[in-house]
């Protein structure tokens, strides 16, 4: 169920919600000059498909041994197919200058098979935005946009190994509901855009509310975050873009880990991240595109550092669109993070915690008249770790049709 009736526990954040926000947004575009002869558009991306996965639950390469249940554990990989679905609507009202736009964007993946219905999600997500332009001086045009977003992800939590619900080992408690979550925020952004260079500032605040499961630590958290994008036009067929983000999660009841790996009572866990970030994309010729990007993403476990972690992202993508209504874009991931105090399992003597994901993806659209368009795409994913639990592999398939109007 995606809406709040009932008495659904994974809808009380609904009831959290700062009415206050929404209301003054409005508030404030329906005071603006002309707001009463606001023009209003709407826009509806609707898509569906069949595809297949290799590997739904994500199971481990090979057996391991597991210290917890002190046995060779033997994953079963399962695959299988399912429908992905997506909607996404945009609606835009502007009054004068300002723009109030609002936007709904819903995903669901649903496998066919009843084996694998644990392997389902669905995601909702809605914001609002009012966007001001602020000023233009010379070359020169600065736009400040702020907005309330409501989210709700819903994921099941499985036993990798086994595609089962997950549950607590002693006690057989159903954990599945863990990784439901539903997140209200504020977002806000001021953009400086000019020739050659453009400049933004974005600011966000959220707070993810999760399930709680009693025998467990709480997942809740507050995120607050800032940073900042350069944009400098190298030539006119290339461009270069910087970005630093700065962002902090602050758990409410989740306990920190020591230096060896053991949860400690009475504190609490908080995590900052900086992650800076460099993308090249250039235009070849007519329809090309050529995008290659690097970041250095690192977290610090601001309770005894258990949890630090440096990184490498490096990320390629080409791309070609033809005046005929077709499009072929190729992309290609890697990303590698180390953790220099953390263990496997958390459990010292198991070796060093550390992970290599390796993302490839190959995808074509072809549109259609009054606005169908068909698409299909390829992808592959292979993680490896020294938690055997997280060493896997995955592949992809899909076909679909989508309608715009």
């Amino acid at each position: 169920m995606l809406g709040p009736e009932g008495n659904n526990p994974g809808f009380r954040w609904l009831r959290q919600v700062p009415v206050w926000l929404a209301v003054a947004l409005f508030g404030g575009l329906l005071a603006a000059p002309g707001m009463g002869a606001a023009e209003k558009r709407f826009t509806v991306e609707l898509d569906a498909g069949l595809g297949y996965d290799s590997n739904a639950f994500l199971a481990p390469e090979r057996a391991f041994f597991d210290p917890f249940a002190g046995e060779i554990v033997v994953p079963r990989r399962q695959a299988g197919f399912f429908v992905p679905m997506s909607a996404e609507g945009e609606v835009v009202a502007e009054a004068g200058r300002a723009r109030l736009v609002t936007t709904v964007d819903l995903e669901g993946k649903f496998f066919l098979e009843n084996s694998l219905r644990h392997a389902d999600s669905q995601a909702v997500r809605l914001q609002t935005m009012l966007a001001i332009p602020v000023r233009r001086t010379g070359k020169w045009q600065t736009d400040f946009t702020i907005g309330p977003t409501l989210a709700y992800d819903r994921r099941i939590y499985v036993d990798r190994d086994t595609g089962l619900e997950a549950t607590t080992r002693l006690s057989d408690q159903d954990l599945s509901d863990r990784y439901q979550y539903g997140r209200h925020g504020l977002e806000a952004a001021l953009r400086l855009q000019g020739s050659p260079v453009s400049l933004a500032w974005h600011a966000r605040v959220g707070k993810y509310d999760y399930r709680e499961v009693p025998v467990l630590d709480s997942l809740d958290y507050l995120y607050y975050g800032s940073g900042g994008e350069v944009e400098i036009d190298l030539r006119k067929t290339l461009r270069l873009e910087i970005d630093v983000d700065y962002y902090l999660r602050d758990f409410e009841d989740r306990r920190a880990r020591d230096l060896a790996g053991n949860l400690q009572e009475g504190t609490d866990r908080r995590y900052s991240y900086l992650d800076t970030a460099f993308l090249l994309r250039w235009r070849p010729a007519r329809g090309w595109w050529l995008y290659a990007g690097y970041s250095l993403p690192r977290r610090e476990d601001e309770h005894a550092g258990y949890h630090d972690y440096t990184g490498n992202r490096y990320r390629g993508r080409l791309v070609y669109a033809s005046r005929q209504r077709w499009k072929v874009s190729a992309e290609w991931k890697y990303l590698d993070r180390d953790y220099p105090r953390a263990f496997a399992f958390d459990r010292p003597g198991m070796g060093g915690k550390s992970y290599e994901t390796r993302e490839g993806e190959v995808r074509g659209e072809w549109r259609l008249e009054r606005g169908w368009r068909v698409w299909s795409g390829y992808e592959i994913v292979r993680q490896n770790s020294s938690d055997p639990r997280y060493h896997y592999e995955r592949h992809l398939l899909s076909i679909g049709a989508g309608l715009d109007f």
